[in-house]
C-alpha cells in the first residue's frame, strides 16, 4: 500500500496499468529529468564509447557503421549514472515489479549504428532451472533514451501482453515477431520500463 500511494503521488498509475496490461511502459521526458541531464548523459556515453574504442567521438559513426554494442559496467565511469538509476518514477515502477528490496544488477550503455544489426525477440529471464516462469518478475529493466526512438531508427520493440505467457519465445515465434512487434515511438529523455517476462527486441536502423 505504501508503494502504491507513492506511485499515485508521482502520477504513475497509468504507467502501472500499462505494466500490468502490456508488460512495458514508457515514461515521458517530463517525468524523468531535465534537458540538461539528457544532454550531459549523451555526452558521457559518447565519451565512454570513444575511450573504449580508442577513437574520437566523430569517428564513432564509422566504428558502428553496421553494428551495435552494450558497453558494460558504465556505472563506475561517471557519477551521472548514479543519479539515473535512482530516478524516482523509474525506481518506483521497478520496485513494483520486483520488490522494494531490489538490487542493481547491471548498468550498461547501448550504442547503435546504422545498418541491419538488430536485437532478436527474447526475454531477459535467466532462471533456466525453472520449467516455466514464476508469476512475479525476477528482474526488471529501464532504458533511458538518449535519442528519439522510432521503428525506422532502430528503437526497441515489444510484444504486448507477452509477459502473461510466462515462457521463452520459440525460434519460430522470435522470427515472426521480429517484424511484427510494437515499436517504441518516444522522444529522447524518455524511459522505457519492463519486467524480465516481456518479449522484446529491436528494429534495424
Amino acid at each position: 500500500p505504501a508503494l502504491y500511494r507513492e506511485l499515485k503521488k508521482l502520477d504513475l498509475l497509468e504507467h502501472l496499468a500499462e505494466l500490468e496490461a502490456f508488460g512495458y511502459t514508457v515514461l515521458p521526458p517530463e517525468k524523468v529529468g531535465s534537458t540538461e541531464q539528457l544532454e550531459a548523459t549523451r555526452e558521457v556515453v559518447l565519451r565512454i564509447a570513444s575511450e573504449r574504442k580508442g577513437c574520437t567521438t566523430a569517428e564513432l559513426e564509422d566504428v558502428y557503421s553496421d553494428g551495435q554494442e552494450l558497453l558494460r559496467f558504465v556505472l563506475w565511469d561517471d557519477p551521472i549514472f548514479e543519479k539515473l538509476v535512482l530516478t524516482p518514477p523509474a525506481l518506483g515502477l521497478i520496485q513494483w515489479l520486483v520488490g522494494t528490496d531490489c538490487i542493481l544488477s547491471l548498468c550498461n550503455a547501448w550504442v547503435k549504428g546504422k545498418g541491419e544489426s538488430r536485437t532478436a525477440i527474447h526475454t531477459d529471464w535467466a532462471q533456466f532451472d525453472m520449467p516455466t516462469m514464476a508469476v512475479e518478475a525476477y528482474g526488471a529493466n529501464f532504458n533511458y533514451l538518449l535519442t528519439d526512438y522510432t521503428k525506422e531508427d532502430g528503437g526497441l520493440s515489444f510484444v504486448p501482453g507477452s509477459h502473461r505467457w510466462r515462457r521463452l519465445p520459440s525460434s519460430e515465434e522470435s522470427e515472426y515477431w521480429a517484424d511484427n512487434a510494437q515499436a517504441v515511438e518516444a522522444a529522447a529523455g524518455s524511459m522505457v520500463i519492463w519486467g524480465d517476462h516481456t518479449w522484446h527486441g529491436s528494429y534495424p536502423k
